[in-house]
């Protein structure tokens, strides 16, 4: 292989390495926000009697037949 080749393959493969590593702290990111409301829901009033509505919902879909 030519020296060019390499080293253009050399910058595409450093870019992919960037792209993955911004898209695993993105990952990172909506981990955590999703992590802090569903502690936020927590706190809320009522919520175990939702939480037990959504259990009695999700059975009935379950059990449905399709």
């Amino acid at each position: 292989m030519k020296e060019s080749t390499l080293i253009q393959m050399q910058k595409e493969i450093n870019s992919l390495k960037r792209m993955v590593e911004y898209l695993f702290n993105e990952l990172n990111s909506v981990k955590d926000l999703a992590v802090g409301a569903s502690q936020l829901l927590k706190l809320m009033p009522n919520y175990d009697e939702a939480i037990e509505q959504l259990k009695v919902k999700n059975e009935a879909l379950i059990a449905k037949p399709k």
